[in-house]
């Protein structure tokens, strides 16, 4: 499959709320009904060039958002505040393609930690671990990337 990552824009926002609907609850408008302020939340993202999209065709098949905060022990880190693929696309690569678009943008850019908190989804801990994640809390859902100790021979 041929996909292409890039910016989410405003056009993008009824698609990606689908996504998370199929995503997360296999329902779709479970947003309109529970998560009111949605397209506020997806618009603070997307106004930044911080919302980033995996496509096939014509459909959002991933989406991930992330915001920049100051460190006062690394400088700048990423957090990466929601991450979804469409069920289809699961255990595909999609995930992690986003995920490593996302730490090349993030060292492009002179950032040097991603973080990334899974909630309560244990299999997607595991791949964040695999990925090269580690744990940074003491609940074990909130995990850190060094990109310090990654390659630098990113496009």
């Amino acid at each position: 499959m041929k996909y292409s990552i890039g910016l989410a824009v405003k056009d993008d926002y009824d698609k990606i709320v689908r996504l998370y609907e199929k995503a997360f609850e296999h329902r779709e408008g479970i947003v309109a009904k529970y998560y009111t302020g949605f397209n506020e939340y997806l618009s603070f993202f997307v106004n930044r060039n911080n919302a980033f999209i995996v496509e096939e065709d014509d459909t959002i098949c991933g989406a991930v958002l992330v915001h920049e905060t100051p460190d006062m022990f690394c400088g700048r880190s990423l957090y990466i505040e929601f991450l979804a693929v469409l069920p289809d696309y699961q255990n595909k690569g999609v995930g992690r393609a986003l995920i490593e678009y996302v730490c090349g943008e993030a060292h492009r850019r002179g950032i040097t930690e991603v973080s990334i908190r899974t909630a309560c989804y244990k299999d997607a801990y595991l791949i964040y671990r695999h990925m090269g994640f580690r744990d940074s809390q003491s609940d074990c859902r909130f995990l850190t990337m060094n990109l310090k100790k990654i390659d630098t021979d990113v496009d």
